[in-house]
């Protein structure tokens, strides 16, 4: 998977190719250094994603909720 963060007025975070068990892993890591910083609006941009696991998805609902 490939993650690309954007900062400016929004973040932006791109990911590309599998969001799956192992790099739901990653994934994880990456967006709570973006929740924890000062930004004010978050995008997931998933256009690019070509699989989402269930560990994929359970993330995804996990930062939904909080």
């Amino acid at each position: 998977m490939t993650i690309k963060i954007e900062n400016g007025k929004e973040t932006v975070i791109k990911l590309s190719e599998q969001l799956e068990t192992l790099t739901s892993i990653d994934f994880e890591k990456e967006i709570t250094k973006v929740l924890a910083s000062d930004a004010e609006t978050v995008i997931l941009d998933g256009t690019e994603l070509t699989y989402v696991s269930s560990a994929g998805l359970r993330l995804l609902l996990t930062l939904q909720k909080g």
